[in-house]
């Protein structure tokens, strides 16, 4: 949870900058902020008792975006629960079980959209999730630890021991612990938002000038925070007033008591003492000496007091085994001889339970009771692609032809043409002006007289007339354009040729004394001849 409203007063020395400004430095990561958003893409799954490993690949691609900027990672993992956190662990259980048994209703009703919102709220991360990770950060060799306890508190000890230069986290309290160099709201392009609590003196929004660190921990945690809730009406801004005025919590909390405008529980100034203990000396992990230790030492006069607030003791030897991934941090059980729980377990009829095992599962197929729509595009989608990427290139490519084998099947023999089918057809002719022409009843394909091979027996005879034909349309081509040219002129009629033109152009006997005769084919279809008609476009055949 954090400290409520807490960055944005920080915001005038909060700096908009990229993982490339620590290149090479060492880098402590709150683990479980990267696998809470991991489980987003899989929610649904976990809530249901199935096995997944997105969570896994999306750690991993954080953890080389890291190592890409020249940055050392070393990633941070919660630990067992923390006797001061029971009250905050307990409601957030109940909220975790509220929002599962929504989803499965509404996944019962079909309403996938607002079971998929409920099941990213149920969802939680478990050790056996961490265990995974640290599994594949062996591999790349990637410094990790698993706390006693709270990832906070480790990360702030490292801090002050010179472990890290910096924190990367998405929770504020890492701010009261004692963290120097807090980089928050890590996006998938390198950038953060820094802040330095070396400048907290320069802040505008609220001012901190002569605020001793135990002044500011002493507002957040009347502000309120996991350790201990606020007195009703009591924000940031007031406790940062309050605190300002009387200089430290157990002032501020005599002072209104004195008042009485405000309702004080009697146990709330035990509350916060130890809420400022655990702070301030919650049990860590040494990775140097492999041993428990404080945040900070304690005071003498305080060793002989019962401190299990702060985490109880636990021998050096299964803290070392927790700080290695080795048992669970909650159960104390090693990792491989239990199968983890799901972190939701489904009831017995929803479906059935995807045994865990110590090493890496393969994603199974997920059931298709609980698939929604989108979701089964979105993976028959997926499966087309693979299929496609699979599928050989020769695949593309047409088929062969069949080839017969000698010997398998006989070809028939072959036939005499028949006499009445040896006659070539009457080819009819399309004309440019009239259309399909018809065949005449004179002319029947067993017309003897018709033999069009002996009209063209003089090849040089044919070509002749061709050409001949040929230069007398662009003649009378060219005397109709100069006859328009020549109206045009005179400013006679447009629709008006000269007599004498247009019989001197209907008269191609001149061009035409030494050819062949040549007797027109009468078409049915033209049953309107005009005059203008060119000896070109006219249907001839010649004379046997």
């Amino acid at each position: 949870m954090g400290i409520s409203n807490l960055l944005p007063q920080l915001k005038s020395i909060t700096e908009e900058t990229t993982l490339h400004k620590f290149k090479g430095k060492t880098i402590a990561v709150d683990g479980y902020v990267w696998l809470h958003r991991g489980v987003y893409s899989c929610s649904q799954e976990l809530c249901l008792g199935q096995d997944s490993d997105r969570y896994v690949n999306y750690f991993m691609e954080r953890v080389d975006f890291l190592l890409n900027c020249g940055i050392h990672p070393y990633i941070v993992f919660d630990g067992g629960p923390l006797p001061m956190k029971k009250a905050t662990e307990d409601e957030r259980r109940a909220s975790r079980e509220k929002h599962r048994t929504a989803g499965l209703e509404f996944l019962k009703n079909k309403n996938y959209d607002m079971a998929r919102q409920s099941f990213v709220k149920a969802v939680d991360v478990s050790p056996y999730m961490a265990y995974r990770v640290i599994q594949r950060l062996k591999m790349k060799q990637v410094k990790y630890v698993v706390a006693p306890y709270e990832a906070d508190a480790q990360m702030a000890y490292m801090v002050r021991s010179g472990l890290v230069d910096a924190v990367i986290s998405e929770d504020s309290d890492c701010l009261p612990f004692g963290c120097k160099n807090v980089l928050f709201k890590m996006d998938h392009y390198g950038g953060v938002e820094a802040i330095d609590m070396a400048n907290l003196a320069k802040n505008k929004q609220l001012s901190f000038v002569g605020f001793s660190e135990d002044m500011f921990l002493d507002m957040c945690i009347l502000s309120g925070c996991d350790y201990v809730a606020s007195i009703p009406g009591m924000g940031i801004k007031k406790s940062h007033a309050l605190v300002l005025r009387y200089g430290n919590s157990q002032k501020v909390i005599r002072a209104l008591r004195l008042e009485g405008k405000l309702k004080i529980a009697k146990s709330y100034e035990t509350q916060v003492a130890q809420a400022r203990l655990t702070f301030r000396h919650q049990r860590v992990y040494d990775p140097i000496t492999k041993t428990l230790v404080h945040v900070t030492p304690l005071a003498p006069s305080m060793l002989d007091q019962e401190m299990d607030f702060l985490g109880p003791l636990i021998p050096n030897e299964l803290a070392k085994d927790i700080a290695e991934g080795i048992v669970d941090p909650m159960s104390h059980a090693p990792f491989s001889s239990h199968a983890p729980k799901s972190p939701v377990m489904p009831p017995s009829n929803a479906t059935s339970t995807v045994k865990a095992s110590a090493t890496p599962m393969k994603t199974p197929e997920p059931t298709s009771t609980f698939q929604t729509p989108e979701v089964e595009k979105e993976n028959a989608f997926t499966r087309l692609l693979q299929a496609g990427s699979l599928m050989p290139r020769s695949s593309s490519k047409r088929k062969p032809p069949t080839v017969h084998h000698k010997g398998t099947t006989k070809r028939p023999a072959l036939q005499p043409v028949p006499a009445s089918l040896s006659n070539p057809p009457v080819n009819t002719q399309r004309s440019r002006f009239f259309g399909k022409a018809t065949v005449s009843s004179t002319q029947s394909k067993t017309d003897e007289s018709y033999q069009p091979s002996k009209a063209f027996e003089n090849l040089q005879q044919f070509k002749s007339k061709a050409n001949d034909d040929l230069r007398l349309s662009k003649e009378n081509n060219c005397l109709k354009l100069e006859t328009d040219n020549d109206t045009l002129k005179q400013g006679a009629s447009n629709q008006v040729m000269p007599q004498s033109r247009k019989e001197e152009k209907l008269q191609p006997s001149k061009i035409n004394e030494n050819l062949p005769q040549l007797e027109p084919i009468k078409s049915p279809v033209a049953s309107k001849p005009t005059t203008d008609t060119f000896p070109l476009f006219q249907r001839f055949r010649f004379n046997a």
